[in-house]
């Protein structure tokens, strides 16, 4: 056994034979002033943290305290702790669910959950974070709600699409596709220009001590997003419930503010299409051309409501072509350029 478990021990044996309530400043020696806890002594972290927790509001600098220890397991009994004495806790658990470890964050994000409806609001800013282990904790923390705390169908909903995605995209490394686009979409970012591919490898430079931020999207043969002065999100995060109307030549789609800053959707074009009319919340509007395929649409700067917008085109689509998937390289160096 341990120092941390014969401490624990000791605690135990001190508290049962003098009838003494909780002993704080013990506890906080039990959980953070041991450098090398080892798996015998996580019954020790449990019981203080379980101790700590019953004492309340004036334990939760002591957890706070152990949210930055080294040893995982602590930290995540930490955040656990935090999570059962409530409302005090809301601050520091909202720190970690930037912790470095995936255990800790999602221990902080489901402990969020346990304050209830003080907690909504920041496990709604982590769910659009970049981080999906983050931000998969946040959607469960949302989920397990009763109904009454996030009153907002909005919540739930951002919750459950955050969620999906996240599985969406963990399951699509585990499959080889049998076809694949014929032609891809590579909207440049820094330099806003479209770069189309018609075969399965494409080579970009990239000068040395630089990087070049794109947009990979498949030609769907009609106007469609191709990427968003959003940075690395490039619409992922801040555009949803984007519908093509194939009858009526329509795109719709909701979008909200990048940061609280103004956004720019750039929309793919198709040659022998054309704009007839544009609108942001229900606002006429005249897109940009920045290329004779690719048009930019403002949307004024937006924090919590999504705002709709509506393009109407007029010509003919064409139809999606598909080829046989062929495993491309990625990220291969070579003097000078990146070959993907």
């Amino acid at each position: 056994m341990r120092r941390g478990a014969h401490e624990w021990d000791a605690y135990q044996k001190q508290c049962c034979r003098c009838g003494k309530g909780f002993d704080l400043d013990r506890l906080d020696r039990i959980l953070n002033d041991w450098p090398g806890y080892s798996w015998s002594d996580k019954d020790a972290v449990r019981g203080a943290v379980g101790d700590l927790a019953r004492i309340g509001d004036a334990a939760v600098a002591v957890l706070i305290r152990a949210l930055a220890a080294h040893e995982p397991f602590v930290r995540d009994s930490a955040a656990e702790g935090l999570g059962r004495i409530g409302l005090p806790s809301l601050e520091p658990l909202c720190k970690a669910l930037a912790d470095a470890n995936n255990e800790v964050r999602e221990s902080a994000a489901t402990a969020l959950g346990e304050i209830g409806a003080p907690a909504v609001a920041p496990l709604c800013e982590a769910l659009i974070g970049t981080n999906d282990k983050v931000r998969e904790g946040a959607a469960k923390a949302l989920g397990r709600m009763p109904s009454r705390t996030a009153a907002d169908p909005a919540v739930r909903e951002r919750a459950t699409e955050a969620f999906d995605e996240i599985s969406a995209r963990a399951r699509s490394w585990e499959i080889t596709p049998e076809e694949s686009p014929s032609t891809w979409l590579l909207w440049d970012f820094w330099e806003q220009r479209l770069i189309k591919s018609d075969g399965p490898h494409l080579t970009i430079p990239v000068p040395s001590k630089s990087c070049r931020v794109f947009s990979l999207r498949p030609c769907l043969g009609r106007p469609q997003l191709l990427g968003t002065s959003g940075h690395f999100s490039q619409g992922s995060l801040e555009t949803h419930d984007i519908i093509w109307d194939e009858h009526r030549g329509i795109l719709t789609g909701k979008v909200r503010g990048n940061g609280g800053d103004p956004t720019t959707l750039f929309i793919y074009l198709p040659e022998g299409m054309k704009c007839t009319s544009a609108s942001v919340g229900y606002t006429s509007v005249i897109p940009k051309i920045m290329e004779p395929d690719v048009l930019a649409l403002r949307v004024p700067a937006t924090v919590e409501v999504p705002v709709r917008f509506e393009l109407t085109f007029s010509g003919s689509t064409t139809k999606s072509l598909t080829r046989a998937f062929e495993r491309g390289l990625a990220g291969e160096v070579k003097p000078g350029m990146v070959k993907k």
